[in-house]
């Protein structure tokens, strides 16, 4: 289990911001379980960047263009 683990009502309303009311209302633990190995995968996921690094796909628009 994870550490930050959501109390009943923070978990649907997160349910309710995607669209999921319908299993809150009839498997609570279903969408806890779910979330929580959701968000192991997305803990095994390598990042190689840094949070601080620009994106390599920076629009630079050149010069001769019309602003």
């Amino acid at each position: 289990m994870s550490d930050d683990t959501l109390d009943d009502g923070a978990l649907r309303q997160l349910a309710r911001e995607l669209g999921l009311e319908k299993l809150a209302e009839t498997d609570l633990d279903l969408l806890r379980r779910a979330r929580e190995a959701a968000r192991a995968m997305a803990q095994r996921l390598p990042r190689s960047d840094d949070m601080a690094d620009e994106p390599a796909h920076i629009f630079q628009p050149h010069k001769d263009d019309p602003a």
